[in-house]
């Protein structure tokens, strides 16, 4: 098998190749780590779990995240802007300059008016109002984000029983902001890598999507090669269904024939939690952010006419292009606002509660996982399916999900053994195994990548910098 995964260490292994992983979650509310082992460094080396942790995030770093966001949604053209004024690019700065006409204005993105964009026509530098103030506040989420995490590595290391002297990487994986910009994709990480490997001595793998996008690939998603890695089976097809702030299923083929993992199947994602904690604030007033256990689902109705709109709804986003559904419900000027405003009318009308948007929202979700399954690739194969993510903690979902699928077998991934709360950040360890192998990670198929490639960006941490004689 490829990697295999032993959830004990047998007496006869010496696991001598130490990796550690830190993922931070997509609304930067929670930080896990991971330190898994090695024998060798093969494909068929076995893999064992070491140590895993995890914890939220203080509410100053999450607060300051979705104000971040907010402003990029509320005036997508600062997309461009930060991304031209902070860009360590030559290339891009050339296009750049080559975009600026003798009138003073872009040949491209020819929307931005004279009062909004301005050039010094001494310096030719292109000048943009409060620019400044983002990226402020980019660097001092940053700072902030870095010291915990850096807090978070202490911990995994104090409690693992591992010197940090035989861990070869610590890979670390964060939400960044991805720009969908005139001149291209441009993503900005927001751990700092120089930082981290000072401050912990190990060398740190970053900045995975970055040369997924430099082969013209979408930057994600990146983990379904370690999720295979870890979830196959020798003869059974498996199904994971992803209940985060969005939802997403991946099909883990068994390991039979050659390269299987290329026959992963990633569904298109929807939104899932973010959805639900939205109506949930609505509907208690901003007294709670999360619908625990599902207890306002269930006080709604299901209504038809609700779920048909929704499922309406949305068939026109997936049209548009660059759509972030794990912030599709954060800013006001946000594309789905417009048809909120629809949903709105119509329960009026109907004199429909909120609680009956929420219920309905809730069974929209359910459903179009299923007819996703149903619709599928893999369809006509048998496979188990295995539900993780946070939002399946909303009693109607997963009771809704579990009555639709049946008499399919569901599991959930703690009963494998594997560490949920935890889960990314061994991909994310895993991703540093792929490394060290230079074995490609990128699934060109998931992504729309050109061709697979070696991802990360490597820092070479302080001790391993002295320990081979190159700090002098």
């Amino acid at each position: 098998m490829f990697f295999p995964f032993r959830h004990e260490r047998p007496n006869e292994y010496q696991i001598n190749n130490w990796f550690a992983g830190l993922h931070i979650n997509s609304d930067c509310r929670r930080i896990e780590t991971a330190l898994i082992g090695l024998e060798g460094c093969q494909a068929d080396s076995p893999v064992i779990l070491q140590k895993n942790m995890s914890f939220d995030l203080p509410i100053e770093i999450s607060s300051a995240f979705e104000a971040i966001q907010r402003r990029f949604m509320e005036e997508p053209r600062r997309l461009t802007q930060w991304s031209m004024l902070t860009s360590d690019s030559r290339t891009e700065t050339n296009q750049i300059q080559r975009s600026v006409d003798d009138k003073n204005s872009f040949s491209q993105g020819g929307n931005h008016s004279q009062s909004e964009v301005k050039i010094d026509t001494a310096t030719k530098n292109v000048v943009f109002p409060d620019v400044d103030n983002l990226l402020r506040e980019m660097e001092t989420l940053k700072i902030m984000l870095t010291s915990v995490a850096e807090e978070a590595i202490e911990e995994l290391f104090a409690y693992s029983g591992i010197a940090r002297e035989n861990v070869i990487l610590l890979t670390v994986t964060d939400p960044g902001i991805q720009v969908d910009t005139t001149w291209g994709i441009t993503q900005r990480e927001l751990c700092d890598s120089s930082f981290l490997a000072v401050k912990t001595g190990l060398n740190i793998l970053n900045a995975l999507p970055d040369k997924d996008v430099a082969v013209s690939g979408q930057g994600r998603p990146l983990y379904p090669f370690p999720y295979w890695i870890y979830l196959n089976h020798s003869e059974q097809n498996r199904l994971l269904i992803d209940l985060g702030q969005t939802a997403r299923m991946i099909y883990i083929p068994n390991s039979k024939g050659d390269s299987p993992w290329n026959n992963v199947v990633c569904s298109a994602e929807i939104p899932c939690g973010n959805m639900i904690n939205f109506f949930t604030e609505q509907i208690s007033r901003g007294k709670s952010l999360i619908d625990v256990g599902g207890r306002l689902s269930v006080q709604g109705r299901c209504i038809p006419e609700l779920v048909q709109q929704w499922h309406q709804i949305f068939l026109q986003i997936e049209k548009m292009t660059s759509i972030d559904y794990s912030s599709l419900f954060l800013s006001p000027n946000n594309t789905i606002y417009p048809f909120l405003y629809q949903i709105d009318q119509l329960v009026q009308k109907n004199q429909w509660s909120l609680s009956d948007m929420l219920c309905s929202c809730v069974h929209w979700i359910a459903e179009t996982l299923v007819r996703q399954i149903k619709t599928s690739s893999f369809s006509s194969d048998s496979f188990n399916i295995i539900i993780t993510g946070k939002a399946k903690q909303n009693g109607l979902l997963f009771n809704r999900l579990s009555m639709l699928l049946h008499p399919q077998r569901i599991e959930l991934l703690e009963s494998l053994q594997f560490p949920e709360e935890s889960f990314d950040a061994m991909a994310a360890a895993m991703s540093g195994v792929l490394f060290q192998c230079q074995m490609d990670m990128n699934l060109p198929h998931l992504t729309q990548a050109k061709q697979a490639v070696v991802l990360g960006k490597l820092t070479p941490g302080e001790k391993q910098l002295k320990n081979d004689g190159r700090n002098d």
